[in-house]
């Protein structure tokens, strides 16, 4: 098959009651909402919808969710059917358990071909593609001039001059024999019409001597002693700078320092950390510290929000609920226009549709076009939607990736699925393979796989 060919079959999903499951993005959304899945309960999900209403027994399960012929406990099996159900939320109860034989999946699925654009399919091979800049969006370096190199090469600004007189300037008149004449190099041309002023010639010059090198050198100590205070001075408000309320706190969900309203010294570091956890896959122990930092501050609304968030995405609703209750209670007498933006974002993720959710996050954006998680959670809404094109875009608005970040990496991933592979492999050549081998063989792989070539990916 030409790979052509291969893109317009690869992109497929399968859609049941409110619920759609895509095999290439590892993606599934209930009632417009992606949910977060587990390996085990994704592979699972996708084995029962490829046989629906056919009996999987645990043996054929087994084989199909630990390959190799690995030895898994009934525990095991079980965990991934519990979590399953979690994920499919009122949707569960169609995963029926016959005891003792295996498990049946009551539902009507279909399964789709995702249209893919006539510009897609007919996009060249990647070594004919071209490539789009490396860093869409990014500011370009600012570089440095070079006024103050030209003004240095005109010489010492502090060197005197000797002054040279007018050439009609008359010769000073005689003076007393007792008076030693000083050198007429040395006498000051302003002092010799005022001399030849007075009586007899007046007193005899004083001899003015050439500055000496030293001399010629002193102007530069009270600069050099300048040029230190305003470095002191730049470091210090460098440092007041890294500490204040402009402080970023995490880019993604655009926190700043001034946002938190902590109540605590560590609230801000506890924060970070815990948003720092989720970043690299470690949910189970960000959530941990938030919880912790949710008892320690009674003040901030943070750490209720993001919980509420986070229970909204795996399927739990009564936590959701009771999150999003005690962040509202922290987040009323604030008044910051930023919290209250990310109240209304997470209760439209909880109980709202999706173009709820496309515009609560588009406002979170005009406040901080920085939080790409709203571009990402726009990108997702939309290609559920079917506006490829637009969800496309959305994801282009992310300007920065790094490895190590699983929604970046995801993000990057879903830029290449979503039909601008090109522009993702241009994106991962400009990523260090050395800071995560495996994160960049993943999305190798990724890019590989959308592009049509089955064997690279």
């Amino acid at each position: 098959m030409s790979a052509a060919g291969a893109r317009q079959t690869i992109p497929i999903r399968y859609s049941f009651a409110d619920v759609v499951i895509e095999p290439e993005g590892r993606r599934i959304f209930v009632g417009a909402r992606e949910r977060a899945a587990s390996r085990r309960a994704f592979d699972l999900l996708l084995a029962l919808c490829e046989a629906p209403g056919r009996v999987l027994s645990r043996d054929e399960l087994s084989d199909r969710l630990w390959p190799g012929g690995q030895i898994v406990s009934d525990e095991a099996l079980t965990q991934a059917i519990f979590r399953a159900r979690a994920v499919l939320g009122a949707q569960g109860e169609r995963i029926v358990t016959l005891r003792g034989v295996g498990i049946r999946f009551d539902a009507e699925v279909q399964r789709e071909t995702v249209a893919v654009s006539a510009a897609i399919v007919a996009s060249p091979a990647p070594s004919e593609a071209p490539l789009p800049p490396a860093n869409e969006g990014a500011g370009s370096s600012a570089h440095l001039s070079a006024a103050s190199a030209d003004a240095a090469s005109s010489g010492d600004p502090y060197r005197r001059t000797a002054a040279v007189p007018p050439a009609t300037a008359q010769a000073p008149p005689a003076v007393s024999p007792s008076a030693a004449p000083a050198p007429a190099s040395a006498v000051s041309p302003v002092a010799a019409p005022l001399r030849a002023a007075l009586p007899g010639g007046g007193p005899a010059p004083v001899a003015i001597p050439p500055p000496t090198a030293a001399a010629r050198r002193r102007p530069l100590l009270p600069l050099l002693a300048l040029a230190a205070l305003v470095l002191v001075a730049t470091a210090f408000a460098f440092w007041r700078w890294s500490l204040s309320d402009t402080q970023w706190i995490d880019q993604g969900y655009g926190i700043r320092a001034a946002d938190v309203h902590a109540a605590q010294d560590d609230s801000l570091r506890l924060l970070g950390e815990a948003i720092r956890y989720d970043n690299r896959g470690d949910r189970a122990r960000a959530r941990a510290l938030l919880e912790t930092l949710n008892d320690s501050d009674a003040r901030t609304p943070w750490p209720p929000l993001l919980l509420a968030l986070w229970s909204v995405g795996a399927g739990n609703a009564a936590d959701a609920e009771r999150w999003l209750a005690r962040a509202g209670e922290r987040a009323r007498p604030l008044r910051d226009p930023y919290v209250n933006a990310m109240l209304r974002y997470v209760q439209a993720e909880r109980d709202g549709t999706a173009a709820d959710i496309i515009r609560y996050a588009g406002a979170v954006l005009d406040l901080r076009a920085q939080a790409w998680r709203m571009h990402l959670a726009r990108a997702h809404l939309k290609h559920y939607q079917g506006l490829r094109e637009a969800a496309l875009e959305e994801i282009r608005q992310i300007g920065t990736f790094e490895l190590g970040n699983r929604k970046l990496e995801s993000a990057l991933a879903d830029r290449a699925s979503f039909g601008d592979v090109a522009g993702a492999q241009a994106v991962l050549d400009g990523l260090a393979r050395n800071g995560d081998a495996a994160a960049w063989d993943y999305l190798a792989g990724r890019i590989s796989w959308s592009r049509g070539d089955v064997a690279a990916a």
